[in-house]
């Protein structure tokens, strides 16, 4: 999977957890994407690039930012645990 980044906005990397350890940077518009690219078992960590270091991303966090750009958050809601997509 290719994802294109624009430095004007926020970037997120994204990490599988799963046997694959797969990692994606990408911009918030793209998260959803990505997210969906994990299996259903694989566990996923969202951390954001602030002050040229890595913040990791809490669930409630990822949905506020979601919804205050007008993007689908449901794909965040309706799961367990905090970083299991």
């Amino acid at each position: 999977m290719i994802t294109q980044v624009n430095n004007d906005l926020r970037i997120f990397y994204v990490h599988f957890l799963g046997w694959a350890n797969r990692q994606f940077v990408c911009n918030l518009e793209e998260i959803e994407k990505v997210c969906k690219e994990a299996g259903s078992h694989e566990e996923i960590e969202v951390f954001e690039f602030w002050n040229y270091r890595l913040k990791r991303v809490r669930k409630n966090r990822l949905i506020e930012l979601l919804e205050a750009n007008s993007l689908n958050a449901d794909f965040v809601k309706g799961k367990k645990g905090t970083y299991q997509y």
